[in-house]
């Protein structure tokens, strides 16, 4: 769906080196996941997120981002 394919180009984002819209792609995504209660894909998407807070220096926001997908995963 739509939310797939904007993670997906996140992705391509990410492979071609550009975090910052990597980061926007996948924002976008994770809040069409949070909304149609895809929790599986909300939480591999908010990990990938944490992996480019971290890129960024934004260790703060990689912490919450990791925690929040490991809240979700260990509740599904």
């Amino acid at each position: 769906g739509e939310a797939t394919t904007l993670a997906n180009i996140g992705g391509l984002f990410y492979a071609r080196g550009d975090i910052d819209r990597a980061l926007q792609f996948d924002t976008e995504a994770a809040a069409i996941f949070v909304a149609i209660g895809d929790r599986n894909n909300e939480a591999t998407t908010r990990n990938n997120m944490a992996v480019l807070h971290r890129l960024r220096g934004e260790l703060e926001q990689a912490v919450a981002e990791a925690v929040a997908a490991l809240g979700v995963f260990e509740e599904i």
